[in-house]
């Protein structure tokens, strides 16, 4: 549900990988934070950096996973110890303001935690954020989009999709369940045909089968 527009961690959980972070929230954070309710926001804060070294290391037994975890548990605590202060902020600052600097900050923080989680080892990792900003040039972007034309359209149009209201997908959704089904094909068909566009030459294995 859109987690890359999320304002914060704990939204952004609560909108990806839904059915996952729900069974770590009820068998996980939910025991803990009630063992540990008596010291009270201290122990939801403890809650949830375990619930989240505990996820990490779901996803793979090595040090980038666990680092990882510890990364998204340490945001989350934060964001609980700091709750107060957050919604002083919101109240305080225009909409217009607080809403999109909320969503790049928190875009930035899952941005360069997947270098973690993608990584292969902790010694890449270095490797890896020091080539995050290495023979970037700007200047070059017109002729990239000229030369990977859907490619570019795709990303532009899946920016636009994720920026819109859920409420305004919800809708779409309905709209197109509502359709006969043999224009659901076609369009399936066109989608199809765009995502065959937009692949790289060596094609990805599905992310989650590793686990």
């Amino acid at each position: 549900r859109r987690p890359f527009a999320a304002r914060s961690v704990g939204e952004c959980w609560r909108r990806w990988h839904t059915t996952l972070s729900r069974w770590f929230n009820d068998y996980v954070f939910t025991p803990l934070s009630l063992t540990w309710r008596g010291a009270g926001r201290g122990g939801a804060v403890a809650a949830g950096i375990l619930t989240f070294l505990l996820s990490g290391l779901w996803h793979g037994a090595g040090w980038t996973f666990f680092l990882w975890g510890l990364a998204h548990g340490l945001a989350i605590g934060a964001e609980t110890a700091l709750l107060p202060l957050r919604q002083r902020l919101s109240r305080n600052l225009a909409g217009w303001y607080y809403t999109p600097l909320s969503v790049t900050l928190c875009f930035a923080f899952l941005t360069f935690t997947f270098v973690l989680f993608r990584a292969p080892s902790l010694a890449s990792v270095g490797v890896m954020f020091a080539r995050l900003g290495a023979g970037v040039d700007l200047s070059l972007l017109p002729q990239w989009a000229e030369l990977y034309r859907s490619t570019a359209l795709t990303l532009l149009a899946a920016v636009l999709l994720h920026s819109l209201p859920l409420r305004l997908s919800d809708w779409a959704e309905r709209r197109l369940a509502a359709i006969p089904w043999w224009a659901q094909g076609l369009l399936l068909a066109l989608v199809v045909l765009l995502v065959d566009q937009a692949r790289t030459a060596q094609m990805q294995p599905f992310l989650y089968l590793q686990f």
